[in-house]
């Protein structure tokens, strides 16, 4: 084994401990918070795909991308090929805590949103700090 991570999902107290033996922590990153083999569109209606749309037309025309959880939070709806992912809208983002986490191999995820050239540059050098930090400040508890 060449690297180990530390967990998106791990505490400062916990990735403090594990720095004699990991490696790699992952700063920024649009986080999954639900993967469903199945479309959205079917569980609340009838999915327009079947046996009258191309695909396509079904993403142009039917799909929902943002919903508002009850606290006003947004999320996003990504979808490849009927399966859905949803995302919150703040990723994780490490940058303004940095400092704090021992110096392990940066990790940059830009999987599921677009971002432009320069938006990863700012990410990378640390100077966006939007987002939030998961459990690293607020614990597993």
């Amino acid at each position: 084994m060449d690297y180990l991570t530390i967990s998106v999902e791990d505490e400062l107290e916990n990735i403090i401990s594990l720095s004699d033996c990991v490696d790699v922590i992952t700063i920024y990153q649009d986080t999954p918070l639900f993967q469903s083999q199945v479309c959205l569109y079917k569980v609340f209606a009838t999915c327009p795909g079947v046996n009258m749309v191309p695909f396509h037309m079904c993403l142009q025309n039917y799909r929902i991308t943002k919903i508002t959880g009850r606290f006003k939070d947004n999320f996003e709806i990504h979808f490849e090929n009927c399966r859905t992912v949803l995302l919150w809208n703040k990723p994780l983002n490490l940058n303004k805590i940095r400092r704090k986490i021992p110096s392990f191999i940066p990790r940059f995820d830009f999987v599921y949103k677009k971002y432009s050239f320069e938006d990863m540059e700012k990410i990378f050098s640390g100077k966006v700090f939007s987002g939030h930090t998961g459990n690293v400040l607020r614990g597993l508890a």
